[in-house]
């Protein structure tokens, strides 16, 4: 078998409030110490935001680069780690390893749900081509794509020869908790502001017997890390007028937060639109919307609205400047918001008043 060398994403970003995982993932890591060797000891970050501790599984990832001639004990834990392919995967490199026994993934998707590894793979000797791949964990082991990109001497550059364009979301009917009918419009709103709007993908949603499954074109994600302050700022200004395009609409998101805002190096697009705000994830019913990024007003009244995500971009444009909120940690913020903390610029009745190009512009002076 030909040896492959894989050099992850600089941009691995699978992050977690640390208190509501902490018991979770070190019970997990106790029970695969032997499996995962010295991997174990960085099988996570522990980073503190400004509102929290928070938990960023396989950051030590980034930026690293390994090769299955490489024979030391982490690195043929990762290429383990890798190896457990779904059914539906689409992968067209190999390791030559096994993976970790089912139990492994089963154990790790039900703490976490989504995770994502990014990385490009070259089997060495095989000229100038290689593959970006995208890993998403399931129960069931990764799923994903591999793209080859090969030269192009005329344009001296690389080209994709061949690509998946569609994430592809499958759920349970009876695990969406939101009034059927709600549901339905919900479905038919997003499927029109994504036709509508440039700054969400294509996604069309489909409803079969028990099932319904939800399809977004793929967008290739940039690391905006590197950009000027200025490009920043450019950025964020579109990305406000973008947000306010859909009050038309009527259409709220509900959680707008660094994972769900991709940098497609043009513009930030809005991604993730969930078809249902009340679920049940793992075995747990769920709230699509961390209380933090909830308005009081949606708190009190048990929905989700615009206010939410006023919140949320607010939230989002400190992050993308990398400016810290110094706020409480996550769980007790948490119960400080349930009774009625504000920790927004100004009062949160005033602050609600401003459209998304007003709360941008007040955020833009504010660090002026």
């Amino acid at each position: 078998m030909a040896a492959v060398k894989i050099e992850f994403s600089d941009d691995i970003n699978n992050e977690f409030d640390f208190e509501d995982y902490e018991i979770e993932i070190t019970e997990f890591i106790n029970k695969y110490q032997k499996e995962l060797g010295s991997l174990a000891e960085k099988f996570y970050d522990k980073e503190d935001e400004g509102f929290g501790l928070v938990m960023k599984i396989f950051r030590n990832l980034q930026n690293k680069t390994i090769s299955t001639r490489d024979s030391d004990e982490e690195t043929i834990a990762i290429f383990n780690l890798l190896s457990k392919w779904a059914a539906d995967a689409e992968f067209e490199v190999g390791f030559g390893y096994k993976g970790f026994k089912d139990e492994f993934y089963k154990d790790l998707f039900s703490i976490f749900g989504d995770i994502r590894i990014e990385f490009q793979a070259t089997v060495l000797g095989s000229g100038d081509e290689f593959y970006k791949c995208s890993y998403d964990l399931t129960k069931d082991g990764w799923t994903g794509h591999s793209d080859l990109y090969v030269w192009n001497e005329e344009y001296s550059t690389y080209e994709c020869q061949w690509w998946r364009l569609v994430k592809i979301k499958e759920y349970l009917l009876k695990n969406l908790l939101d009034d059927y009918d709600d549901i339905i419009k919900r479905c038919h709103l997003i499927k029109e502001v994504s036709n509508s709007v440039s700054f969400i993908p294509n996604t069309q949603i489909t409803i079969s017997g028990k099932t319904l499954v939800y399809e977004q074109e793929l967008l290739e994600k940039h690391n905006y890390r590197g950009l000027t302050n200025q490009k920043k700022i450019e950025l964020l200004g579109q990305f406000s007028k973008d947000l306010d395009s859909l009050i038309p609409y009527g259409f709220v998101h509900g959680d707008i937060n660094y994972s769900n805002v991709l940098y497609d190096g043009i513009r930030l697009n809005l991604i993730d639109l969930e078809p249902s705000f009340k679920q049940i994830k793992y075995g747990k019913k769920v709230v699509l919307s961390a209380v933090p990024l909830r308005s009081l007003i949606d708190l009190k009244n048990r929905t989700i609205t615009v206010e939410t995500d006023k919140i949320g971009f607010y939230l989002s444009c400190n992050r993308l400047m990398n400016i810290p909120l110094n706020l409480d940690n996550q769980r007790e913020l948490m119960k400080k918001r349930r009774n009625g903390y504000e920790f927004l610029p100004m009062k949160e009745s005033e602050f609600m008043k401003l459209s998304f190009p007003q709360i941008f512009d007040y955020f833009r002076e504010s660090i002026n």
